[in-house]
């Protein structure tokens, strides 16, 4: 057995126990996994398949293996997104639970649901500038709502064949308010406008970015195997700029959060 092959195999394989250990922790009520630590272990498995891919796309010389984790990863990215939103206890989700009274909609209709555009981005605005939420719930509500949707713009242009930005906002917005239905439906979490306002902006966000021409090839070269020529010096101008605007922002946030603990501490 050729030496790529064998390597392509192991990591497989390691890549599917990681799997497995995923799904049964998932599965099993009994063991929690914080965000955190459920990133970190898709993050390993997405890691393993990769290089597993990787090698064995050289070996066959040619890249479907990699096309393949590439669907691979969007079904787990859907799966992470579907768990957090609606089955993760930790985040107050309670998963399927379908309650058909009346008490129970009506209740969830005053409390748990705005149609108001910007009504819940403007409270947590507002609240940044005095100390009656922690800088995490602020953070984790508008920038936790961005973030969430943004491997659309990496996944989408991908996956699809036909990469018209049209069909790009359509998908995005079905899959926002898809989330935000079952959410109405099952009486879990909130249905709110302005989560589908954030996560929208999100993954518009990331489909401009990565479809700026050198971030464009950086990308195909990395997820396709692909060989085109990049213009390194704006590669990293791109990049370094995307770095200085993260490092603003967390610096803000620590400034916030030194503010909130010197005004509740």
């Amino acid at each position: 057995m050729k030496k790529q092959l064998f390597t392509s195999i192991v990591l497989y394989l390691l890549g599917l126990i990681f799997l497995s250990v995923y799904v049964v922790i998932e599965i099993d009520p009994n063991l929690l996994l914080y965000t955190s630590s459920r990133l970190k272990l898709l993050f390993t498995i997405c890691l393993f398949l990769y290089f597993g891919g990787f090698f064995l796309s050289k070996e066959l010389k040619n890249n479907t293996p990699m096309k393949v984790n590439l669907w691979i990863f969007f079904i787990l990215y859907l799966l992470l997104l579907i768990t957090l939103t609606l089955f993760d206890p930790i985040w107050g989700r309670h998963g399927i639970q379908i309650n058909y009274s009346k008490e129970a909609y009506t209740y969830y209709l005053k409390n748990s649901m705005n149609l108001i555009p910007f009504s819940t981005i403007s409270n947590y605005i507002n609240q940044i500038f005095n100390s009656n939420l922690s800088t995490y719930n602020i953070f984790y509500n508008l920038v936790g709502n961005v973030v969430c949707l943004m491997p659309l713009g990496l996944f989408i242009p991908l996956l699809l064949k036909n990469k018209s930005f049209k069909k790009f906002i359509i998908i995005t917005i079905l899959i926002t308010l898809g989330i935000e239905l079952a959410q109405f439906i099952t009486l879990s979490g909130h249905f709110d406008i302005d989560d589908l306002i954030l996560n929208s902006m999100g993954a518009l966000a990331a489909y401009q970015f990565l479809n700026i021409k050198d971030i464009n090839k950086l990308i195909r070269n990395i997820f396709l195997l692909e060989k085109n020529r990049l213009h390194k010096k704006e590669v990293f101008r791109i990049m370094l700029s995307i770095f200085l605007v993260i490092v603003l922002i967390l610096t803000l946030v620590e400034i916030r959060n030194i503010y909130y603990n010197m005004v509740n501490y």
